[in-house]
């Protein structure tokens, strides 16, 4: 029976792998991910800006020229283009730099590192079950699981550091159950353990480099070393210590560089409710579908039709109970240090964020990729309750959870096929009227694309599915000029005070022509300016 749930779940991770690299280049190559383009190629949104030429006819190759690497932007441009924007820390970024130099600026090569460190979970996650559980089919299941979570797959398909930040998360929290167990064992053991809080010192210091959020998994690894050892000092405090002050000194340079920026980045962090705050309602919603979103993901959200919605309902919740009674059952059948640990997994990195949520009306919690440690203990649970539930000596009992397995696999690789065929996604919904723009814009025999130049542009984002043949006309802010001449002229993203000044020119008139609008501003995505 063991050898036929091992085949069923390797056939699983082959798919789970399969996703990962299918279709690389298919969904919209969104606003971050221009963001990450721009900074490995050694340019800032405020810079690119300032030096992209104003007033004059562009092609789509002269644009992608800022968001692709060259030698005119060596390593030092890069390293201060990453300054500037101190707040998501460098390594992703310095990877992904020498991966495009290796093999290229395309969307699917660019996206690949993603996909590739995102096989590393694999062993991360098995190691970490072995150290938790003592259960080497746990591990399997957790493999199976993470291989075809909808949520692990679609950030490995994205150029950003956040499948990064789940490997770093698995190995750093197995190297410090390891090196608690180590320590606690005859004093033999203890002096052989050095390396074992090495790899963890070593883990934290990744970790910190990946992301500002990895400091939620280490305050999450100290309250459960603090609860572990009953707020007693013990053998395990001093190299715990000593391991934290060393990973963080590594990082030292890094703070250094976010207090040289932090007033940049007080500008950019504007998490607040632009309508005031949100009913509890809101979060509750958000919270519940993206623990849903770990397992099944049909790529609804809150502006899908009701009736699907409705319809998904009944899987959203069935998933969110088998998650609550996974931790139960986690609480009632492993040892204290086990639960301990899968417990402040699980809410400490949540509840740091929720609260102040709650308290201000910030959303940084209902960001599901914020809190990847938490679905990575949940899924880690789940893994637990299903890998001892389809042994159960009860035959009924048995079936049925296996029967629960099959299904919730089944549902995790249905997910993942629907995602590989679709251009868009929730992750990428704030970018989805490109799709329409681009499309009315390249139907278009002789089309110029006015935009302002600002540095939250998304012209980067349409370059990747413009036509070539497109022409680019930016707005300067100074001195707003409308070329005249035969081509079919388009505006896109205006901002109220730009459609006023174009409205005053008593030659010109302006049509939208696509139904998406900015919810921001209100207004149509783009316009059809015409001489009269």
């Amino acid at each position: 029976m063991k050898k036929t749930i091992q085949v069923f779940i390797t056939v699983c991770i082959l798919l789970g792998i399969f996703f990962r690299f299918y279709h690389l280049d298919t969904k919209i190559y969104w606003l971050d991910e221009t963001f990450t383009a721009l900074r490995v190629s050694g340019y800032s949104a405020p810079e690119l800006v300032e030096i992209i030429p104003k007033n004059q006819v562009l092609t789509i190759q002269d644009i992608q020229g800022y968001y692709n690497p060259s030698p005119e932007r060596p390593f030092s441009d890069v390293a201060q283009a990453l300054a500037n924007n101190a707040e998501h820390t460098p390594l992703y970024f310095v990877m992904l730099r020498f991966w495009r130099e290796a093999f290229g600026s395309s969307v699917a090569v660019t996206r690949s590192l993603s996909a590739v460190i995102s096989l590393l979970a694999f062993p991360g996650v098995y190691w970490l079950c072995l150290e938790l559980f003592e259960s080497s089919i746990t591990g399997w299941m957790a493999m199976g699981l993470l291989a075809i979570s909808p949520f692990q797959v679609l950030y490995a398909q994205e150029a950003r550091q956040y499948s990064l930040l789940a490997v770093v998360t698995l190995f750093s929290s197995a190297a410090l159950l390891r090196a608690i167990r180590l320590q606690n064992q005859s004093p033999t053991w203890r002096k052989l353990n050095g390396y074992s809080w090495g790899i963890y010192a070593a883990s934290i210091a990744l970790g910190l480099y990946t992301h500002l959020l990895f400091a939620l998994v280490l305050f999450a690894h100290g309250i459960y070393v603090l609860w572990l050892e009953r707020f007693r000092w013990t053998r395990i405090w001093k190299p715990y210590l000593i391991t934290n002050l060393i990973g963080c000194l590594a990082f030292t340079p890094w703070i250094i560089v976010i207090l040289m920026n932090f007033n940049a980045i007080q500008n950019t962090a504007t998490w607040q409710a632009e309508s005031g705050k949100p009913p509890l309602s809101f979060y509750l919603k958000s919270w519940l579908g993206n623990t849903a979103r770990q397992f099944v993901d049909f790529g609804l959200s809150s502006d899908t039709a009701s009736l699907a919605l409705k319809l998904f309902i009944p899987v959203l919740l069935g998933v969110v109970a088998l998650v609550i009674y996974a931790l139960y059952f986690t609480q009632k059948t492993t040892e204290r240090r086990t639960f301990l640990f899968v417990l402040t997994l699980v809410v400490i990195p949540w509840l740091v964020l929720a609260i102040p949520d709650l308290v201000t009306g910030s959303t940084r919690s209902n960001i599901q990729r914020y809190i990847i440690p938490t679905f990575l203990g949940m899924q880690l649970v789940v893994a637990y309750l299903l890998s001892l539930q389809i042994y159960s000596p009860k035959q009924y009992q048995a079936n049925l959870w296996k029967m629960i397995t099959i299904v919730l696999f089944s549902l995790g690789i249905i997910s993942c096929g629907l995602s590989s065929q679709s251009q868009d996604w929730w992750n990428k919904r704030a970018d989805a009227h490109s799709l329409e723009v681009t499309a009315i814009v390249n139907n278009s025999p002789n089309a110029l694309l006015m935009t302002k130049s600002h540095p939250g542009m998304r012209l980067g984002v349409l370059s990747y599915r413009l036509d070539p043949k497109i022409k680019v006309w930016l707005l300067d802010d100074d001195s707003i000029q409308v070329p005249k001449g035969d081509e079919d002229l388009f505006l896109y993203d205006p901002s109220p005070d730009l459609m006023k000044q174009i409205q005053s020119v008593d030659e010109l008139a302006l049509e939208p022509v696509s139904e998406s609008k900015n919810p921001r501003t209100g207004l149509n995505w783009l316009w059809r300016l015409n001489w009269v």
